[in-house]
């Protein structure tokens, strides 16, 4: 059984890689607030509604403002990442030439600054005193805060008391009460405003409002004194500026007080064809640290490369017979050398040549000049550095060199010599040691 453990494990983890080609389960690679979005907090109604009116509407998911667009209207509603100073300029050069822009900032997000347009989004807090200007994580700011009672509705159960209703009439009556139960707390939720482009009350969602610094501008919505909808010419174009981008999503657009309030908004800048809907700001402000491995048309050659992987790793993990021997030997030290080699020399009772080889490194050792270390001054240098007798040392100096020069030679004979030098050497060792 526990060799099998690996196999499973090897088995369970490719599995899960062809799963991921037939369903992936990180989900769409939409946003919950775009224009592709079917969520509360998605504009995909609010697209649909601008189609049913001009069949020119579409979205531009590649480029924010291409040098050859025609002048139409660009609509930015809600973007993960705004323009760059370069981009807002390109963008001013086209409303100057005479586009509409219809630019709606995040309903919970960062300071904006419309550089070209002087128009400031700010942000403080929201209507239940959340703090929503300091936040990273713009993509679900608004969807959290719109639909923080929404869920409560999904889970309850309809309550049908005509038990002759079909399937599809009890599945279409608990849509219209579900639909129902959330225009009612959307219009429970935000702050009044006042506008006159629709009548009766609506609520505006946000924490945003605009600063301005051109006199010219109309406002069109204010919440608590403050803009929150302007509009105002620039060259031969017009912009219209929101501080939230809620009365676009899907939930404003099941009420038909607010999605008419949406139309009104836009329509306020003189709508030309085409209409794009921009989502370049959306894509680029994602983070891509895998994203551009994982998108739509490139993940099934992503996901091939991992399973060919995961193969690799399966066939390699898997070991078939005995483990093979290391082929690195293991090192032996210099002294069991020394031991074979004497052993050797011993069996060959060739004795006298480890003799020689010795005394030739002892004779470069103690520098002695003559080469079989018998002269008067090698012999009085010995014999002073190790204490020794003269007569000693000449003994043990002529007795060596008659041992080499012999032809037959004892071990016996050779080891004593051998001893005595070694002797002779370490007390030399000594004295100068102590010197």
């Amino acid at each position: 059984m526990r060799r099998w453990r690996p196999e499973f494990g090897w088995l369970v983890l490719a599995s899960f890689v062809l799963l991921l080609g037939v369903w992936w389960i990180p989900g769409p690679d939409t946003l919950s607030t775009d224009s592709f979005s079917v969520t509360h907090g998605g504009k995909k109604g609010f697209y649909r509604l601008l189609r049913e009116f001009d069949a020119e509407t579409h979205r531009d998911p590649d480029q924010l403002v291409s040098p050859t667009q025609e002048v139409g209207t660009l609509l930015i509603l809600g973007p993960i990442r705004n323009p760059t100073e370069k981009e807002w300029s390109a963008i001013a050069t086209k409303v100057a030439e005479g586009m509409t822009l219809v630019f709606a900032a995040p309903a919970y997000g960062t300071s904006i600054e419309l550089k070209p347009f002087g128009v400031w989004v700010e942000f403080g807090k929201d209507n239940r005193g959340v703090d929503r200007s300091r936040s990273d994580d713009k993509s679900t700011q608004h969807d959290d805060a719109m639909n923080d009672d929404v869920a409560e509705s999904h889970g309850e159960l309809p309550v049908v008391s005509n038990d002759s209703k079909s399937d599809e009439d009890k599945k279409q009556a608990e849509a219209e009460r579900q639909v129902k139960r959330l225009v009612d707390r959307m219009k429970k939720k935000g702050r009044p405003a006042k506008t006159e482009l629709v009548a009766g009350d609506v609520n505006w969602i946000g924490s945003g409002h605009l600063n301005l610094s051109s006199a010219t501008a109309e406002v069109l919505l204010t919440v608590d004194d403050q803009p929150c909808v302007v509009r105002q010419t620039y060259g031969l174009g017009a912009i219209v500026v929101c501080s939230s981008d809620e009365i676009f999503s899907n939930a404003s657009m099941l009420d038909p007080n607010r999605a008419l309030l949406a139309y009104r908004i836009v329509e306020r800048v003189r709508l030309q064809s085409p209409i794009v809907i921009d989502e370049s700001l959306n894509g680029s402000g994602v983070p891509k640290v895998f994203g551009s491995l994982f998108a739509a048309a490139i993940r099934p050659i992503t996901l091939q490369l991992f399973l060919v992987l995961v193969l690799f790793g399966w066939a390699g993990s898997r070991r078939f017979g005995p483990a093979a021997p290391s082929i690195d030997k293991p090192r032996r030290s210099i002294v069991e050398h020394a031991e074979a080699l004497g052993s050797l020399y011993y069996r060959a009772k060739e004795g006298r040549q480890v003799l020689a080889n010795w005394f030739e490194h002892l004779r470069g050792e103690l520098r002695l000049t003559s080469k079989n270390g018998l002269s008067g001054s090698d012999i009085e240098m010995l014999a002073r550095c190790s204490k020794s007798s003269v007569d000693e040392v000449r003994d043990l100096l002529r007795a060596t060199a008659q041992e080499v020069g012999s032809r037959k030679s004892s071990n016996a004979s050779v080891a004593s010599l051998i001893q005595r030098l070694a002797e002779l050497r370490e007390k030399i060792a000594h004295r100068r040691r102590q010197e």
